[in-house]
């Protein structure tokens, strides 16, 4: 059973809670260690670069709506933290729009790392999904977290195809 903003806790004492405006800086700090993580070759320089268009990125966002945080927190510290970028489609099957939640971000720290908190997360995060009506999730996997995400439902499409344009 859900408690207000807060998740259930697991087995292992982890609460899952949606970020508010005043988690800006928090949610660029785990931002910021996420890129880290798969970029270590990334130089002070970068992360400065990076940590200020995040931040202009991440307010505007939250502002409009469009950006909706998520941290599992272990004895009051982040444990792990994810976000939502949402987007439409225009209707298809009916006079509705199709609202999509891109997972973004999706960051356990090293020390919490394999028991479970990833898991419990993603679970929060679909779960919370459906409050906001969108109609499917969608990632863009690291090495790393593949094997989470099949292990939490998602599956690899086919089709989807993409052109960088320079």
């Amino acid at each position: 059973m859900f408690d207000g903003r807060f998740g259930p806790s697991n087995k292992m004492n982890c609460k899952y809670r949606i970020a508010d405006k005043a988690d800006i800086d928090l949610l660029l700090e785990m931002r910021l260690e996420f890129v880290k993580d798969i970029h270590p070759e990334y130089d002070k320089k970068k992360i400065e670069e990076l940590s200020i268009g995040s931040y202009q990125y991440i307010k505007k966002h939250i502002e409009k709506d469009m950006y909706i945080g998520f941290f599992g927190e272990v004895n009051n510290q982040i444990a792990c933290s994810t976000s939502l970028l949402i987007y439409n489609y225009p209707p298809l099957f009916s006079a509705i729009y199709r609202k999509i939640g891109h997972v973004l971000n999706f960051y356990t720290r090293p020390q919490y790392r394999n028991k479970g908190y990833g898991n419990g997360l993603m679970e929060y995060v679909k779960q919370q999904a459906k409050n906001y009506d969108t109609y499917k999730l969608d990632l863009t996997a690291t090495k790393t977290g593949y094997p989470l995400y099949k292990k939490c439902g998602f599956v690899d499409s086919e089709r989807i195809m993409e052109y960088e344009i320079l």
